[in-house]
């Protein structure tokens, strides 16, 4: 069998309802040549029966059965096994637009580049919103300089990556963690890749109230985000200004999520919360001369400068 141009992996954990919509979008594309790898990982309802059915009666589909690792360990297994020359990551309970793949062959060809980004729809109680990965449409960029000017959408369905880049990397998802996209973008991006971005919508993100990321604010949420500021604090930074720069704002930002997190928990938790907050901002001016100043005065006054970044985001 010939190597597929596109594996879509797509990590399954007890979403009966929306598994069928799910892969019925990626078998509808207007596309052909790919695979669907389908990593089943250890769901309690039919949601393994679904994946063997597909797998039977579709040869573009294959599924890997193991117990419960988490998202980011079914999307590591789905990555281990891909053949494709292009990656994508789709969450088992949300869709695609039938024509993405013929769009992205068209574009990885005529631009050569390591990663494409794309907008979603958004649907949840409030209705829908555009999530936009760009700014700069159609152009080719680089990954640090678009750090340095500004933080990339974390949302990894909303990329399309190089089988040959990412395993270049050696970068995977963590485990055990919520925020792994946060993560694994800014660890991504941070590995120069060229990008070009589409203005075009072709992912429908579902945001369901029971799922992770609608989920009440909870300890581990906070506590995830402080490993993943700290984790990016020990990140080797060379010697190059655009670097340095791109660097200085990935910690800026995630400074500010932590805050935002931070200041979103109940009084309780964040009593809780509050030595793992002094931990963060610690490191963080223990490593003034890799952070910058700026980064140092935002750990030693973290709500001014919320407050601060808040008040400008209204008045924009």
């Amino acid at each position: 069998m010939d190597r597929p141009m596109f594996s879509i992996v797509v990590p399954v954990y007890n979403v009966e309802k929306y598994l069928h919509k799910c892969v019925k979008s990626i078998l509808s594309q207007c596309y052909e040549n790919f695979e669907v790898i389908l990593v089943d990982d250890g769901s309690t309802d039919r949601c393994s029966e679904i994946c063997d059915e597909f797998a039977l009666n579709d040869s573009r589909c294959r599924v890997i059965h193991q117990p419960n690792k988490g998202l980011s360990g079914a999307r590591n297994s789905g990555l281990k096994e891909a053949n494709g020359i292009y990656i994508l990551f789709i969450d088992s309970d949300d869709e695609i637009a039938p024509n993405l793949l013929n769009c992205l062959e068209i574009n990885f060809n005529k631009y050569n580049v390591d990663i494409i980004g794309f907008n979603a729809v958004v649907n949840d109680i409030k209705g829908q919103c555009i999530l936009s990965t760009g700014k700069n449409i159609g152009m080719v960029e680089d990954g640090i300089k678009i750090v340095q000017k500004r933080i990339p959408v974390s949302t990894v369905p909303l990329y399309c990556y190089k089988n040959k880049f990412l395993r270049k990397t050696n970068i995977i998802f963590k485990d055990g963690i919520y925020y792994e996209d946060v993560l694994f973008t800014a660890q991504i991006f941070m590995m120069n890749p060229k990008v070009f971005f589409l203005d075009e919508t072709f992912y429908y993100y579902n945001k369901r109230e029971e799922s992770i990321t609608t989920s009440k604010i909870k300890m581990k949420n906070y506590c995830d985000i402080v490993s993943i500021c700290c984790e990016l604090l020990d990140y080797k930074v060379v010697d190059d200004i655009v670097f340095k720069n791109a660097y200085r704002n990935i910690i800026m930002s995630y400074i500010m999520l932590s805050e935002e997190i931070y200041r979103g928990m109940s009084m309780e938790d964040r009593k809780k919360g509050k030595i793992n907050r002094q931990i963060l901002m610690n490191n963080v001016k223990q490593r003034k001369s890799r952070v910058g100043t700026l980064n140092y005065f935002v750990a030693e006054f973290p709500s001014l400068f919320y407050v601060v970044r808040e008040i400008r985001r209204k008045i924009r």
